[in-house]
Formats: structure tokens, C-alpha cells, sequence
């Protein structure tokens, strides 16, 4: 009997410790902050939860979330996890900018304890594009803003940069930031695209690529504005243009448009680089009546530009080798074609004679002394002799190698 009492004792002081004993619950305040898109976990712990107490979640605009671990409102994005016993974490899930505001985790107790708990939410940043420029062709000389229009929590900035065919592939900072690019004054080489990039600290960036063309009448060079070849044989035409955008390429002679495939001419179209394209005419077997003038003809929506060269005969240079007879030396004197001893080319060599014959000369003779101390006359001005310091002796046959030139090259 004194067991029972004890026991019943034991257990009525147990009823009485649980009845007085506290909730102990943290109520410091939480500070949550998530990016949108993910899953936020708002905590709440209480320990030595009385059977009388119950557990509630209290939304920013002061609506019942549940009601211990059972979800009152009609959202399926939102529940009550608990991994442990003593946890009352609320869960949203694929947060969303919206879900920002304070949350309360309350006992009913009296008075009523709370412990509140912010939810801060990010946002990437992002590019509005129905607000933004597009791509655009604009002439040469005029001005735009590039518009680039970007929302994001917090607020992003912006940064301009340049990939463009005249700079490496990994662009120029234009060191401009905001969202309007101002391009003033534009020239062709302000052709290219131009990125945008927002940028809040929230992964990822935001970027944008808009393409600025630059449009500009053609612009003709020629390598060369004559060219000479010889009868019977192909030459080839050279017309480099370059516009913005490119348009129509022809060549003409006497006001007309030269086929592009014939047996007797071919053109052939070659991209230099972007804005610049070669047009070649090749011409076949020669005759005369393809000598004269060639005009290569170039247009586009803004204008034509067109450039005239000249294609005339050519005359090859011919030369032969010749053996000259014997040489005397009479007095110091050489009978023979010589420069003159004050000819920066003159030079001699062994036994050997260097003959120079140009496309004009006076017949006669010209005496004159030469350094080495022997005199000479030159019958053709402008051409030489020459020995091994005055060795030569009378009668001594010489073996002369004389290179004769003749030069003939005249327009027709």
C-alpha cells in the first residue's frame, strides 16, 4: 500500500512540474534573404512545447498560414517542415518576389509570444527586351541611342561594350554605364556590335548584343591604273570597293557592261573583309582591240563611285650576247664605247669589256683621260670600256662578253 501511495505521489508532482514549466522559445528576430527562384526556410524553434500551446504562422499581411504543421491558406508552394521535433520551419518554395515581407511564428500563450522573421528576396537581373534597341543601320555622319532597358532587385547597373571587326574578339569597354549608349558624329569604323551587360551581384549577368550597321556610298581603288601586256597572252583587272552595304559591281568599256562569263572575259568576286570586295576581269588571248580604257562601275542606295584604268601593249626587252673583235692600245688610247671616267658604274675586270647601247646618241667620237692615266674615245655616248688598269697590251685578242640592251617600251 505505501508503494501505491508513493507512486501516485511521484506522478501527480510530475503533472505539476509539466503544468508550470515554460516554452522555451527563441524570439530573436531572423533577417532571410534568398534569390528568387529558390526555396526559402523561415525558422522557428520552440522547446518544451506545453500540450495546451499551439504553433501558428502569420503571413506580411497578417493572414493564417497554419496551424501547427497543417497549412490553412490554398497555396501548395507553402508548408511547415519539421526535421526535428522542435522545429516549426516555414518553407516556400520557387519564392518569388511577392513572398518579401516579415513573417511571424506566435505560441498562443498569454500574452502571446512572437518571433518574427523578414524574408528579403533578390532578383537577377534581366534585360526588358520589348523596351530595349534593336538591331539598326544608321548612315554615316547621323547620331543614335543604343537603349538597353534592365529591371532587377536591387537595381543594376549597366556597362557598354564594343565587339567590332576592327578590335579583338573579346570587345572594348567603352567606359559608359547607364542604360542609353550615346553614339555621335558615326563613322564606319563605329560599325560593330555593341553589348550591354546589368549586372546587381545576383547570378547571372544579363547581357544584350545589338548590331549598329553604318551605311556609306562605295568607295573605289584600283591597284593599278595602267597595266601593260603583251599580245596573245590573259591579264587580270583588279576593282577593290568598299561600302556599307555593298550593292551592284560591274565592268564597263565604251558604256557598256562586260559580260561576267564569256569565252573572252570572266569576272570573279573576292570578299577582302566585311565592307570591302574585289572584282577581277580576266581577259583572254589578247588581241588589239582589247587595248584601251576600262571603267569599273560600283553602287548602293546612297550612291556610285566609279574608277577608269588603262590596259596597253607591252613591249618585252630583248637582249643578246655578242663576241667584239681584237682591241689595240696604241699611246694609252682605246678606240672603243665608254661611259666616261666619271660614271659611277664604271668598272673593269680582266680581259673583259661591258657594252651598254641606250635608245639614244650622238655619232662621234669624244676624247677623255681615264683615272688610271690612259685616254679613251667613245663613239656612242653613255656607253664603256673597260680593262685591267691599263694592262692591255697591243695586239692581245680579248674575249669580250658585251651585254646589249635595248629598251623599247611605248604606249600605244
Amino acid at each position: 500500500m505505501e508503494v501505491v501511495v508513493a507512486l501516485l505521489c511521484t506522478f501527480c508532482s510530475v503533472l505539476a512540474m509539466m503544468k508550470t514549466t515554460k516554452n522555451v522559445f527563441d524570439v530573436t528576430p531572423v533577417n532571410v534573404t534568398v534569390t528568387a527562384g529558390e526555396t526559402a526556410i523561415l525558422p522557428c524553434t520552440v522547446e518544451k512545447l506545453r500540450e495546451n500551446n499551439t504553433i501558428i504562422w502569420m503571413n506580411p499581411n497578417s493572414i493564417l498560414i497554419s496551424n501547427e504543421d497543417r497549412r490553412i491558406i490554398d497555396n501548395m508552394r507553402i508548408s511547415v517542415e519539421r526535421p526535428y521535433t522542435k522545429d516549426w520551419n516555414l518553407h516556400i518554395r520557387e519564392v518569388r518576389y511577392s513572398d518579401k515581407g516579415q513573417y511571424t511564428c506566435q505560441i498562443n500563450t498569454k500574452p502571446v509570444r512572437i518571433k518574427r522573421v523578414f524574408l528579403d528576396i533578390q532578383v537577377p537581373s534581366k534585360i526588358i527586351e520589348e523596351l530595349s534597341s534593336k538591331d539598326m543601320n544608321i548612315e554615316e555622319g547621323s547620331s543614335v541611342d543604343v537603349v538597353c532597358n534592365v529591371t532587377g532587385i536591387p537595381e543594376p547597373s549597366v556597362m557598354w561594350f564594343r565587339k567590332t571587326k576592327y578590335l579583338p574578339p573579346d570587345g572594348e569597354n567603352l567606359q559608359s554605364k547607364g542604360s542609353i549608349l550615346e553614339l555621335r558624329n558615326v563613322t564606319r569604323y563605329d560599325e560593330g556590335t555593341y553589348q550591354c551587360l546589368a549586372y546587381n551581384g545576383v547570378a547571372p549577368a544579363a547581357t544584350k548584343d545589338i548590331h549598329i550597321g553604318v551605311l556609306y556610298p562605295p568607295e573605289i581603288k584600283l591597284r593599278n591604273t595602267r597595266l601593260g601586256q603583251d599580245l596573245g597572252r590573259e591579264t587580270i583587272l583588279e576593282c577593290l570597293v568598299t561600302a556599307g552595304p555593298q550593292g551592284t559591281i560591274m565592268w564597263h568599256r565604251d558604256g557598256k557592261a562586260l559580260p561576267t562569263n564569256s569565252w573572252k572575259y570572266r569576272t570573279e568576286l573576292y570578299e577582302e573583309n566585311l565592307d570591302t570586295d574585289t572584282l577581277s576581269l580576266r581577259i583572254r588571248n589578247l588581241d588589239r582591240s582589247d587595248y584601251g580604257h576600262y571603267t569599273c562601275k560600283a553602287s548602293n542606295i546612297l550612291g556610285e563611285d566609279e574608277k577608269r584604268m588603262e590596259l596597253y601593249e607591252y613591249h618585252t626587252i630583248t637582249t643578246r650576247l655578242v663576241t667584239t673583235p681584237n682591241l689595240e692600245k696604241d699611246n694609252n688610247v682605246i678606240v672603243g664605247p665608254i661611259h666616261g671616267p666619271d660614271d659611277p658604274n664604271f668598272r673593269s675586270s680582266s680581259d673583259r669589256v661591258k657594252a651598254e647601247f641606250p635608245l639614244e646618241g650622238a655619232i662621234g667620237t669624244q676624247p677623255g683621260k681615264h683615272p688610271r692615266g690612259y685616254t679613251y674615245r667613245t663613239p656612242i655616248p653613255g656607253t664603256y670600256f673597260g680593262n685591267s688598269g691599263g694592262k692591255l697590251r697591243r695586239g692581245t685578242p680579248i674575249n669580250i662578253v658585251l651585254a646589249i640592251i635595248l629598251y623599247s617600251a611605248f604606249s600605244r
